[in-house]
Parts: C-alpha cells; structure tokens; sequence
C-alpha cells in the first residue's frame, strides 16, 4: 500500500495576503482625499443607474437620458454649494455676535450653578470649547470655497465616466466570471441590494431634512436651510451623522433661548430623526440590506 504525503501547509500565503492587505490599506489611508472622492462618485452612481434606466425605458436616447441626468446632479450640486457658501459667510460676519450672546447666557447658567453650589468651570470651558471649534469649522468651509467647488467638480467628472460605463460593466464583469456562477449573481443582488437601500436612505434624510428646515424656521432658528442640508449629508452616517447635525442649531438655540431653547432643539430633532428613523424607514428597509449595527459602526469610524 502507498501512502500520499500530504503537502505542508506554508505560512508564506497567509503571510503574503496580510501584507497586500496592508499595503492596500495603506496606500488607501495615504490617498484618502481621492479615494474619499471616487467613493462619492461611486454612490452617486449607484443612485442614478435606477433614474438612467427608467429614462431609457420612456424612449429617450442612452446619451440624451445620461446628458439629463448630469446636469441636473450639475445644478444641484451648484445650488447646494452655492448655499453652503453663501450662509457660511453669513455665520462667519455673526461669529462675534454669538459668541457675545453665548458668552452671557453661560454667565447666567454659571451664577445658577454657582449658587447651588456646583462647580462652573467644567461647564464653561466645555461649551466655549465645543463653541469655539463649530465656529472655526464653519468659518474653514467658508475660506475652502474654491478647493469645495475642485473637489465637487473631480466627483462630477468621475460620475459621469461611471454613470456612461455603468452597463459594460457587467460585460466587462462576464468575461471573466460567468453569468451563472454564485459569485456573479451574488455581485450582482448586492448591487441592486445597495442601490435600492441608498435610495431608500436619501428619500428618507431629504424628508428629515424638510422638516427640520420648517421646525428651525419657526423657531427663528438662523440659517435653517444651511442645518437642513448638514442634516440631508450626515444622514448618511449611522448614529454618528445625528449628533453633528444637531450641533450647530442647538448652539444657536442655547444662545437664543438658554437651556430652554436648546431643549426644544433636542425634542424637536429627536422627535423627527426618531419616528422618521425608528418607526417609518424599518418598514421600507425590509428589502434593503440587512447590516448589522456593530458593523455599521465599526464601518463608519473605519472609513
């Protein structure tokens, strides 16, 4: 009887994945204002094939329904931009102004704990900390006016490649893979599966994003179209986008009506994000991506 040997198992191949891994990695770190961009493109892709082929299905031409599509990404990009800009500026001219009226209701919080025999320092200092880096990050937006509008226009450029490329892909993909192998059809459910969840997911922050805009504008909230556009972007951040969003009018709600005004800032936004989040977006996700909340977070804090 003859025995096979068993080839022995090398740790050379393992030892090779994980540094390509890296390497990969660290090129990817090394690159991230590019890569960060081209992802944008990517997502905004995966929103706007669904729209490419329902056009194409009215009988418009391939390049007619394309053309449509980029100008109107063109001019919405051109007014959210142009909005940024325009109440950035606004928020820079008024920074010593609120920062006056933050200064005195911090007194008046201060005197309150003071006399209950609290501590006020720890509150002060936390709040002209937090105050003081809002304020500096949106007058930075303001002077990176003209590298927002570079960056906007490389995302544009890469978008429309992606979005005239978008049906070779899977040819390009076949040649290689199948169209009756699992990995292919696996590729090609979890394609459909994103762009579906993504386009769930921006119905959902643009309806949460109208309704905080009409809650800050009847609270005489400034700049509620500026918060209403932060709030649309960092919905698409888990967990982490809410409390950004939320910063800068309940800063300008705590300096318009002390803690009063920025209690009504809390309840108000949590009332719209929870039922919009909690209650109303479960029951459209049902056909979305089944993400785990652990890897979602772990996802966002890698990226």
């Amino acid at each position: 009887m003859t025995t096979v040997n068993k080839p022995t198992p090398s740790i050379l191949r393992p030892l090779l994945v994980i540094g390509a891994t890296i390497l990969i990695l660290a090129g990817m770190w090394a690159g991230a204002s590019v890569v960060n961009l081209v992802l944008m493109a990517g997502l905004l892709t995966l929103l706007c094939v669904p729209l490419l082929h329902w056009l194409r299905a009215k009988g418009l031409a391939s390049w007619l329904a394309i053309t449509l599509i980029i100008l109107a990404v063109l001019l919405g990009a051109v007014l959210i931009i142009g909005l940024i800009g325009v109440s950035a500026a606004q928020v820079v001219a008024k920074i010593p102004e609120y920062e006056q009226a933050l200064a005195d209701n911090s007194d008046e919080i201060a005197q309150a704990l003071q006399a209950r025999g609290l501590d006020p320092s720890a509150f002060a200092s936390t709040l002209r900390s937090v105050a003081g880096w809002l304020f500096g990050l949106i007058a930075g937006v303001a002077g990176n006016l003209a590298g927002l509008l570079v960056n906007g226009a490389f995302v544009l450029l890469i978008f429309g490649y992606m979005l005239a490329d978008s049906d070779n892909l899977g040819a390009r993909l076949r040649r290689f893979v199948p169209a009756d192998s699992p990995l292919y059809v696996s590729a090609r459910a979890s394609t459909s599966s994103v762009g579906t969840y993504m386009l769930i997911l921006t119905a959902i922050n643009l309806t949460i994003a109208v309704l905080d805009v009409i809650f800050l504008t009847f609270l005489g909230i400034p700049h509620a179209l500026l918060w209403g556009v932060l709030a649309f972007v960092f919905g698409y951040v888990p967990y982490i986008g809410y409390w950004v969003s939320i910063l800068p009018p309940l800063v300008l709600g705590f300096i318009q009506g002390g803690v009063v005004g920025a209690l009504i800032i809390i309840l108000g936004y949590w009332f719209i994000n929870g039922m919009l989040s909690t209650v109303i977006a479960p029951r459209f996700f049902g056909q979305g991506l089944n993400l785990s909340p652990v890897v979602a977070l772990v996802a966002v804090l890698f990226w």
